[in-house]
């Protein structure tokens, strides 16, 4: 059961961080063609920037839940690598469990941020769209991070017990 929760949520983490990959990929080259349509004095996309800058939260949200699911995130285990075994797993456990908290605490800031935005009827500059929908997805991937790192935790505590090989990393 838990194994085939853990694919499944992998899975979508997945599509999550393709989707995010290719509206960068299309926001590139937005920002290529508004270059360009700017120094060649073609019509450039008006209100692109603000589009961009609600669009670029999402996108950037959508990487952290397979990063953390694939323990890809900058970790330093020189100490780590000097304890025992089991001193090691209880070192990554407590490490994944710092991350777990402070990506709850980052989702938590989004989602106040997002009541503040919507409760003044926050709008982009050029276009007045509103920002809060855009934080409210960018807000709702982030949270997705969360069991991300939860079934992180998960797995090192299986190897903790030895009921699991550690985690790959």
């Amino acid at each position: 059961m838990t194994q085939s929760f853990s694919s499944r949520f992998a899975r979508l983490t997945d599509r999550l961080a393709l989707l995010g990959f290719t509206g960068l990929c299309v926001a590139a080259a937005l920002t290529t063609y508004e270059g360009a349509a700017r120094y060649l004095g073609w019509s450039r996309l008006p209100g692109l920037t603000d589009i961009l800058s609600l669009v670029m939260a999402v996108i950037i949200a959508t990487a952290f839940p397979a990063g953390l699911l694939r323990q890809s995130n900058v970790t330093i285990r020189f100490l780590g690598k000097a304890l025992p075994r089991r001193g090691y797993r209880m070192l990554e456990i407590f490490g994944c469990s710092v991350t777990l908290m402070f990506f709850a605490l980052v989702t938590w800031q989004f989602f106040l941020f997002v009541i503040d935005q919507h409760g003044r009827g926050a709008t982009t500059r050029t276009i007045e769209v509103p920002v809060a929908p855009a934080w409210l997805l960018a807000t709702l991937v982030m949270a997705v991070a969360i069991p991300a790192q939860m079934l992180v935790i998960h797995r090192w505590l299986q190897a903790l017990d030895g009921r699991a090989e550690e985690p790959e990393h």
